[in-house]
Order: C-alpha cells, then sequence, then structure tokens
C-alpha cells in the first residue's frame, strides 16, 4: 500500500499464499505508472534480514471486471452512439403522409365535400386519385366518382384566377424593385459626384495628407 498508494487510488488489494497479490485501481492510467516499479529492490519495514528484502516484480493482469466493465462501457457507448444517428435520421427524414381510408359509400359522401372545399382540396384530391389507381371504381359507384372528378374540375378556375393575381403581384413586386433600385443608384452616384467635385484641384489642395487618402479610398468603395 506504502509503495503503490503513490501511484494513484487503489480500490482492493487481493493477497495470495504464494507470494504475489492483485492490486486493483481506480483508473487505467495508474496501472502504466505502476509498471515502473518494476525491477526496484525494497524493504519490508526496519527489518535488514535478507528474507525479507528483494526486487520488486510488476506486471498487468487483466481482470474479468475490467473486462466485463469495458464491455458495459462499450456497449453503453455504441448504443447512444446508434440512438444519436437515428435522432438525427429522423430528424432528416420528410414526414410521412397521413394514410389513405379505404373506400367506403360514407367515405365516398365525405370526400365529395371535402373536394368542394378550396382548403382541403389538395389532400382531398390525392385520396381519390389513391382510390382511382386502386381500382375502386365499379359499375356501382361510377357515378359517384364521376361527381368528384367534376368537382375536382371546377377548382380550375379557382387556379387559374390564383394564378393570375400572383402573376399581377409579382409584375407589382418588379416595378416596386426597380423604383427602389433606381433611386439607390442615384443616391449612389450622388455620392460619387461628391467625391469628384472634393477631388477637384481648388477643394483637393485645402486637405491634409490623411484625408486625400481617405477622401480617395472613400471614392473607390463608392465607385
Amino acid at each position: 500500500m506504502e509503495v503503490f498508494g503513490q501511484c494513484g487510488d487503489i480500490t482492493a488489494i487481493r493477497k495470495s499464499k504464494k507470494n504475489f497479490c492483485h492490486i486493483r485501481f481506480a483508473e487505467e492510467p495508474t496501472v502504466d505508472k505502476a509498471l515502473f516499479l518494476s525491477g526496484y529492490r525494497i524493504r519490508l519495514g526496519s527489518s535488514t534480514d535478507k528474507k525479507d528484502t528483494g526486487r520488486l516484480h510488476v506486471d498487468f493482469a487483466q481482470a474479468r471486471d475490467d473486462l466485463y466493465e469495458w464491455e458495459c462501457r462499450q456497449r453503453m457507448l455504441a448504443r447512444e452512439e446508434r440512438h444519436r444517428r437515428k435522432m438525427e435520421e429522423d430528424r432528416l427524414r420528410p414526414p410521412s403522409p397521413p394514410p389513405i381510408v379505404h373506400y367506403s359509400e360514407h367515405e365516398c359522401s365525405q370526400l365529395g365535400d371535402k373536394i368542394k372545399d378550396d382548403g382541403k382540396f389538395p389532400d382531398a384530391v390525392r385520396v381519390l386519385l389513391t382510390w382511382l389507381e386502386r381500382g375502386e371504381v365499379n359499375r356501382r359507384n361510377a357515378n359517384n366518382f364521376y361527381s368528384m372528378i367534376q368537382s375536382s374540375n371546377s377548382h380550375i378556375r379557382r387556379l387559374i384566377g390564383e394564378k393570375s393575381q400572383h402573376e399581377k403581384e409579382m409584375e407589382e413586386a418588379k416595378d416596386k424593385f426597380k423604383t427602389a433600385l433606381a433611386g439607390i443608384v442615384a443616391q449612389f452616384e450622388q455620392i460619387v459626384s461628391v467625391f469628384q467635385a472634393a477631388s477637384k484641384q481648388k477643394a483637393w489642395d485645402h486637405f491634409s495628407k490623411a484625408q486625400r487618402k481617405n477622401l480617395d479610398m472613400w471614392r473607390k468603395q463608392a465607385e
């Protein structure tokens, strides 16, 4: 304990009757320090008898407890890495669309009302498309499907109107941008004109060398 305690905290010492013992340290780096003690001559207590002195032999012994702890730690790190990777994949994965309901007379009646609603039309027409692709149409419900398709067609006029409105807003935004940009450019030109006027001889000679340097740099930036 006196010799090896200097290397670090000791958690357990297990002595053997065959003139050796196992020492368990609290931290792994401490084991490397203890290995450097191998080969040193030690004396037990104050005894000078030859039987109470000798060279110290230190070696590394892999304990089952250490290996088990290391394997548990590696499994924990692997679980944390898998969890982190899954969280990242879930964050980047686009949201799944809601499942499509199966066709029935009741669902068909409700879908017909949803298709006529401008706000519910995008989701409703997706259900109608799925039903058509699944082959849900038969002679008995063909009229119902025809009505829903007709309701879908009625949205074309609305969509054309919305498209025209957005195009009009876009043209107005373009005109607004052109007007604003022309005002910005005009102000830039005025600033450049100020620097050009300041660079003329009758004004330039009155500025100091440092001021001229700044004026020249500002003029280049503005240009």
